[in-house]
């Protein structure tokens, strides 16, 4: 994948879904790739490494299963390669203290998950305006 793409991580696939329906509604379906957990997460940044394809951004849960979000955050911080990837955190999590812990940790942002999703449609814009 050439152009700017977002690697969305996330345990829950209604959550990929309402992710994936954002781009589509905005035509950019095929700027979204998807993993399952943070160690999917992983072995995707270092395929993409290897090929040259890292994605623009990734969008990270923080409650998941084997290897949560901020364990996934700290990994991929610690690898000097993907260093160009900017991280969302993505949570239900409301309080301060879980989204100061991400940004200390080297996220770029943090987006509460929502009904209305307006954080996900910036990102989407945010894409679209790499293209």
């Amino acid at each position: 994948m050439n152009q700017p793409y977002i690697l969305f991580v996330d345990d829950d696939p209604d959550e990929i879904d309402i992710a994936m329906e954002l781009f589509r509604e905005s035509g950019m379906e095929d700027h979204m790739q998807s993993a399952r957990s943070g160690m999917d997460a992983l072995a995707f940044l270092e395929q993409a490494h290897a090929s040259s394809t890292l994605p623009a951004m990734l969008v990270l849960d923080i409650n998941m299963p084997r290897m949560d979000g901020m364990e996934t955050l700290r990994a991929i911080k610690d690898a000097n390669k993907f260093h160009s990837v900017q991280v969302y955190m993505h949570s239900t999590a409301a309080d301060q203290a879980t989204e100061a812990v991400c940004l200390l940790l080297g996220a770029t942002g943090f987006i509460r998950k929502g009904m209305d999703n307006e954080g996900m449609r910036k990102l989407v814009m945010l894409i679209q305006e790499m293209v």
